[in-house]
């Protein structure tokens, strides 16, 4: 399964945390220093994604 992890502006896939690692840290594009949001919503939006492409689908043995 690939998830695109991608900024909106540039589409540059590289992203910078702040130097707190929890989920209110902001996270930034790297390329164009555009505010993706927090680590908690991307963490999120990753999570809703993978549910939604697993739906439906039987578990791998």
């Amino acid at each position: 399964m690939r998830i695109d992890l991608t900024c909106r502006v540039c589409g540059g896939n590289r992203f910078t945390l702040d130097q707190q690692l929890d989920d209110c840290s902001r996270v930034e594009c790297e390329d164009c220093g555009h505010e993706i949001g927090t680590l908690g919503e991307l963490k999120a939006q990753v999570a809703a994604e993978v549910l939604k492409r697993s739906s439906g689908r039987s578990p791998r043995a």
